[in-house]
């Protein structure tokens, strides 16, 4: 089996065009960016690197002046494969989107948090931004570039997800593949806790419907931080497994050997053998509402 690529998560800054209720970044950084220099030069600290791959997130990172700039210069001087993860709204521009189809990423993932204007402005916090985002990833395919669409759940959106499912199917049937996240209460998302947080059984049932939804489609659809022991057996094979052994992150203020350090399985996970290959969900979930409900499985 060919090794994946080990993944350098990147986030150039937390400035945002959007204010969504459910971020993981709190208001006091979301000023903060790194300079056009600093960017480069974390770049080339991995000019030599073999078989890795670039995530680039924010904040986000198009509504950075210098991103077409930053995008060409790894495309051509690192010679790094990069996925890029935004917001959408910058992609409404289709002269941005031309631009940036001349250094194509793998994969874009944008995201999206509700099937229409009213919930997903909600969420955003940002009147119109909804149709700006969908406009943007029909501009996206227009250009062929491939794209993942990403939804985060909460309380006010996890009851809605086999609509969502069915407006993406209907709405973009040149979609790559849709992924459903589970909450990280950290940031803002744990400012706004009790309106935002869910136990994760509640949305159980809505997302394997969601599920039920995209294969009527044949759409691809992923689960992640979500423990794959509370999806029942036949929804399991949709829950996003552990695939790399590496995962390195940057951000204006810190830097970490891997991204799970900030989730995983609990020690309640032993004995499952699923647990080399779950990813668990986010340890901030296990803080604020224990492991009760984990179910390790002991037998396939």
């Amino acid at each position: 089996m060919k090794k994946m690529k080990d993944r350098i998560y990147f986030s150039m800054g937390y400035a945002c065009n959007n204010n969504c209720l459910h971020c993981a970044v709190d208001c006091e950084r979301r000023t903060k960016n790194m300079s056009t220099q600093e960017v480069i030069a974390f770049f080339e600290r991995y000019r030599n690197y073999k078989n890795i791959e670039m995530e680039i997130s924010g904040g986000e990172p198009t509504i950075r002046p210098d991103l077409l700039y930053l995008i060409e210069y790894l495309y051509t001087q690192i010679n790094i494969p990069y996925i890029l993860l935004s917001n959408g709204r910058r992609f409404s521009d289709l002269n941005f989107v031309s631009k940036l189809a001349e250094f194509p990423p793998q994969s874009i993932m944008v995201a999206l948090h509700g099937h229409n204007a009213e919930l997903h402005d909600k969420i955003s916090q940002r009147k119109g931004s909804f149709n700006e985002t969908v406009q943007g990833i029909s501009n996206l395919y227009e250009y062929r570039l491939n794209v993942v669409i990403k939804v985060v759940l909460s309380k006010v959106n996890y009851r809605k997800m086999p609509e969502f499912v069915e407006f993406v199917a209907q709405t973009f049937p040149e979609c790559e593949g849709i992924t459903i996240n589970g909450l990280d209460i950290s940031g803002k998302a744990l400012e706004d806790r009790d309106s935002l947080a869910y136990k994760l059984p509640d949305c159980i049932p809505y997302v394997q419907k969601a599920i039920d939804c995209a294969n009527k489609y044949n759409l691809k659809i992923r689960i992640f931080s979500i423990p794959l022991c509370l999806f029942d057996e036949s929804y399991r094979e949709y829950v996003g497994l552990k695939n790399r052994t590496t995962i390195m992150c940057k951000s204006p203020e810190e830097e970490s050997s891997s991204v799970s350090l900030f989730y995983g399985t609990a020690d309640k996970c032993a004995p499952c053998i699923y647990k080399s290959n779950c990813s668990g969900t986010w340890y901030n979930y296990y803080k604020y509402y224990g492991t009760d409900e984990l179910k390790p499985i002991l037998k396939g």
